[in-house]
């Protein structure tokens, strides 16, 4: 077999595995619902992504109208999962930082999203067809037919998002662990507020590979080892974001931040009721707690509700499960 047998072999593989991860998260979140537009809408962009990648392994390399076509489609399809990721970040960044002072949560923008992630890459990609840049890459398939211009098309876009997606999920972090420090004292270790660092992470987990693979080739010859965990790792994206944004599925995460940061805005002003501040310590506790987060109803506006355990009661629970958190619609809000 050779080489680049054993690397079509292997990008099949992983794009087989990949689809079947984003599918499975797909048909989990459409049997169970769920407010999560924007994860089916990433792990519909994966999908796309890998049944090009699985077609284009049929297209002969060449200067024919199908590679140019083939060469196209992945150009822009494999950005797309890319830019669903900036806008999960983005969606979540609003949420948090501005909808309590606006009144609209972050998916309130989803056309925007929708434009912004397909629309951005499919400019991409066109740019490259205008220049007759597409052709036989020597390669798994059909690409850029330059090495350098590989980076400028597909790799500095990639590393953009990751720098801007690194950098809105450490503010998020820091607003999380500075209120919760503020009213409740240290941040107490949680495997929901542990997995956001995973969300930016997925990217350069993927594609870094790749990335130090594609440099090799514009500056030399690279070890073959390079090349497979380069199409094993990128070709796996879709698996990867199943993972990660899968086992803390964005439905219990998302909408409920705007609800957090209303109790934020209560708690933020001087008051002389305690209630309020240990409704809001057990908030955010309760909302990135291992156990996952409370239920808490979407309502127009709340305002955050202590109830106390009862005189009644053994003991309390380790869990503290005897925390209620109520949100009661007051005036006018979302």
């Amino acid at each position: 077999m050779s080489e680049l047998d054993v690397l079509r072999t292997a990008s099949a593989i992983a794009a087989s595995i990949s689809f079947i991860g984003s599918a499975i998260i797909i048909f989990s979140y459409l049997k169970f619902g769920g407010n999560i537009r924007l994860l089916i809408c990433l792990s519909v962009a994966d999908i796309v992504s890998d049944v090009v990648s699985l077609v284009s392994l049929a297209i002969e390399s060449g200067e024919t109208t199908a590679c140019k076509a083939v060469a196209f489609l992945i150009t822009w399809v494999d950005l797309v999962p890319i830019f669903w990721s900036a806008s999960i970040s983005a969606s979540l960044f609003i949420t948090i930082f501005m909808s309590y002072k606006f009144g609209k949560k972050g998916d309130a923008y989803f056309r925007y999203y929708f434009v912004f992630s397909w629309g951005v890459p499919l400019i991409i990609g066109i740019i490259g067809l205008a220049k007759d840049e597409y052709g036989d890459a020597e390669s798994v398939h059909c690409w850029v037919k330059d090495d350098g211009l590989r980076l400028l098309y597909f790799y500095l876009p990639l590393w953009i998002v990751v720098l801007v997606n690194t950098v809105v999920y450490a503010l998020i972090i820091r607003e999380y662990k500075k209120v919760v420090v503020q009213h409740h004292g240290p941040v107490n270790s949680s495997s929901s507020l542990h997995r956001l660092h995973l969300y930016p992470a997925v990217l350069v987990f993927a594609w870094l590979p790749g990335t130090i693979n594609r440099i090799l080739q514009a500056t030399g010859d690279p070890p073959f080892a390079f090349s497979v965990l380069h199409v094993l790792f990128g070709r796996s994206l879709g698996l990867f974001n199943a993972i990660v944004y899968g086992t803390d599925p964005m439905q219990a995460l998302h909408p409920r931040l705007a609800s957090w940061m209303k109790c934020k805005r209560h708690v933020a002003e001087p008051s002389t009721e305690p209630t309020e501040m240990t409704a809001q310590q057990a908030s955010l506790e309760r909302e990135f707690s291992d156990d996952g987060p409370v239920a808490i109803p979407e309502t127009t506006d709340a305002t955050c509700s202590y109830s106390p355990p009862t005189a009644s009661a053994e003991k309390p629970p380790t869990d503290n499960s005897f925390i209620e958190v109520s949100l009661s619609p007051a005036a006018t809000g979302d």
